[in-house]
């Protein structure tokens, strides 16, 4: 959630534009701006710079540049700019406490990062619009960073009241509660999520609620879900992943069979042919593995996908050849799955002497593990027996 709020702070920085005319340095910075907002951070860190050559006794122009330094990661400069600002101004404002608190944010100095922003808003004076809203989600950010999520939880809260009742407010919330250790509270900001009937935003909820290991909560949400109306290819496709997950494989085929040909992609593909596995029907798993390899023949994870297909069916040989051919794809976040998969291959093929080689390769390259040690141990009497 790191940069969740990123377009928030560029309105913030809008907010702080003082509108001085012709006031020395006055284009530079309003050019600087519109750098920034456009994700454009040397430019508008050249254009801050030039404005504070123009008339260095401008506190803003120092403030501005520092935050266009800190989105290029170049701190040690921003927090220059930052002093700088600060010794202009004589005295801490709302401004220069909000940006000091964005260095250390990004920095990951959480703690004080969180005080910055806190000093911030009671710089505000108690007023509520968006620059307090800001301030609120950067607080909640840093308090869910370093574990103090009941504290976020009453942070997300104060957004709430103060009028602020986005989805996503209610989604923060309850993951805020989740990591608490309240379900219960979770579950009411959950419900809230998902009254639109979005089908996206019950697989988030569900998502979030399977991956902190509330899974008898999480099926009752898509429980839910697969009775949503609708009869577009996306409905009937969302209803198929859902029944998929619940363990309906029947109604699941019945929705993809809903699905138009063209809107079915890969992904579609690999589910229907884990379906097919589910329910032992190995024809369909090949039928619908060729269909996905066409659409996609260099997908790592489809073809890692096949490899264990293979290798459950104790089709080594086949398995071995899907192997060689992953482990020539470029970029392959599953090198290290299908590397070892490739020493267990030829392990069953009975080329033991491969097979070794391969373990110690392995782990040469990730690590020892007593199972791997297990299997070198192994491998070498067999290889010894046979000399």
């Amino acid at each position: 959630m790191k940069n969740m709020y990123r377009a928030l702070g560029l309105v913030i920085i809008g907010l702080m534009v003082l509108m001085t005319g012709c006031a020395k340095g006055s284009k530079e910075n309003e050019l600087g701006l519109e750098y920034y907002a456009q994700g454009q951070y040397e430019s508008a860190a050249a254009a801050f710079g030039e404005a504070m050559a123009a008339d260095n006794t401008n506190s803003e122009y120092y403030r501005n540049r520092a935050l266009a330094l800190i989105e290029l990661g170049k701190y040690d400069q921003a927090q220059t700019c930052l002093d700088y600002a600060q010794e202009l101004e004589k005295e801490d404002t709302l401004a220069g406490k909000r940006a000091r608190g964005i260095l250390y944010y990004e920095q990951e100095n959480y703690e004080r990062a969180l005080t910055c922003f806190e000093d911030a808003l009671a710089l505000s004076e108690g007023a509520v619009g968006q620059t307090q809203y800001d301030l609120l989600y950067y607080m909640a950010e840093c308090q869910m960073s370093i574990g103090r999520y009941k504290d976020a939880a009453k942070t997300y809260t104060r957004l709430v009241d103060a009028g602020n009742t986005s989805v996503n407010n209610y989604y923060l919330r309850g993951l805020a509660y989740l990591k608490s250790g309240d379900s219960s509270s979770a579950g009411l900001d959950f419900n809230r999520v998902v009254e639109s009937g979005s089908y996206a935003e019950y697989w988030k909820v569900y998502s979030v609620l399977i991956e902190h290991g509330q899974e008898q909560m999480a099926e009752t949400y898509l429980t839910k879900a697969v009775l949503l109306g609708g009869s577009l290819d996306s409905d009937h496709r969302w209803r198929a992943e859902f029944h998929y997950f619940l363990g309906n494989y029947e109604e699941a085929l019945a929705e993809f069979d809903q699905v138009s040909v063209d809107a079915l992609d890969v992904d579609a593909y690999m589910m229907m042919a884990h379906i097919h596995q589910a329910m032992g029907d190995v024809t369909k798993v090949k039928a619908a593995f060729s269909v996905a390899e066409q659409k996609a023949p260099n997908d790592p994870y489809l073809i890692y996908q096949q490899i264990l297909f293979w290798m459950e069916c104790d089709e080594y040989d086949e398995a071995y050849s899907r192997i060689q051919k992953g482990l020539s794809v470029e970029d392959n976040e599953y090198r290290q799955q299908m590397e070892y998969c490739n020493a267990v291959c030829l392990e069953y093929m009975g080329k033991y002497a491969e097979a070794l080689e391969a373990f110690k390769a392995y782990k040469e390259a990730y690590g020892a593990s007593d199972e791997i040690n297990h299997e070198i141990a192994w491998l070498n009497t067999r290889v010894e027996s046979n000399q």
